[in-house]
């Protein structure tokens, strides 16, 4: 049997979604005919079911963290810290950035850098 790629790839990705949610038999129902009665049980069967948590992603801001100043491509500086500034403000000590460089310097040069030690007995 010849599937050609847009008619598998729903079929599949429903299926994917139904077996990694594992669905309520009361939610498929729900979604067919929605009505005020079905909304309160929708609430309670969607707060007794665990998904996964939601993680949002925040969008790149193309303005300073600390003056709001409006930063172009090639001035926007992005700190270890998570944010973006500008050229003023680019530098952790104009900042008062918390991450910690020193100890981020000391667990590359660690890692960087393997112990060496010489060998206990001679090899004969």
């Amino acid at each position: 049997m010849l599937l050609l790629n847009f008619c598998y790839k729903p079929s599949s990705r429903d299926a994917v979604i139904e077996e990694r949610y594992k669905l309520d038999p009361k939610l498929n129902n729900l979604w067919s005919s929605p009505t005020s009665n079905n909304l309160s049980t929708v609430s309670s069967s969607l707060q007794s079911s665990k998904l996964p948590p939601v993680i949002v992603n925040r969008k790149s801001t193309s303005k300073c963290f600390l003056c709001k100043k409006k930063t172009g491509l090639a001035t926007t500086y992005q700190c270890k810290c998570g944010s973006s500034f500008c050229s003023e403000h680019r530098y952790p000590e104009a900042h008062a950035c918390a991450f910690d460089y020193k100890a981020e310097g000391k667990r590359l040069i660690e890692r960087n850098n393997p112990l060496v030690t010489a060998p206990k007995l001679p090899k004969i």
